[in-house]
């Protein structure tokens, strides 16, 4: 993204550590977590469903874990972060890592995504995708084969899909 960003904006490749680093100390600076309605009454969901759970990113991995450490408290089973890839999505690599260390197929995942990075990495490792306009508008999530506007919504999409086995 840096990349792209200083060739928009006519800026020396050269300046992306230092701008990466500014933004990471930025970030760390400002970090203020917060939650989206029913995101934990879904993942309360989701376990009573015996599906397993992970967490792909693109953070880095000390601020991640501090992150689940407090407050998802083991709620899922592998935290895939920018630091356990070469290829950060877009590519499909970290998707590919999270499966694999989950020990299922490409067909057994479901991603739930609200970036169009996110969307294009999750796939182009054929993985179904539901995008959640958290941050984002619809029209920015039109590649994702379902788009919701709730984690509730997301909750009946999966509950429906257990008792159909087609998403």
């Amino acid at each position: 993204v840096i990349t792209d960003l200083c060739r928009k904006y006519e800026l020396p490749e050269s300046l992306g550590p230092k701008l990466l680093k500014t933004k990471i100390d930025y970030y760390d600076r400002n970090l203020k977590v917060e939650f989206f309605d029913g995101f934990f009454d879904l993942l309360k969901y989701l376990k009573t469903t015996n599906i397993q759970l992970g967490i792909v990113t693109g953070g880095h991995r000390e601020r991640v874990d501090l992150i689940v450490d407090k407050y998802l408290n083991g709620q899922f089973k592998v935290v895939v972060c920018s630091d356990d890839v070469k290829n950060t999505k877009p590519y499909p690599e970290p998707f590919l890592k999270g499966i694999e260390l989950l020990k299922i197929k490409n067909d057994e995942c479901l991603v739930i995504e609200n970036a169009p990075l996110g969307i294009q990495a999750a796939k182009s490792a054929g993985i179904k995708t539901i995008a959640i306009e958290t941050t984002l508008p619809k029209e920015y999530l039109k590649e994702a084969d379902i788009i919701v506007q709730s984690f509730s919504e997301i909750q009946g999409i999966i509950a429906s899909y257990n008792s159909e086995n087609e998403l």
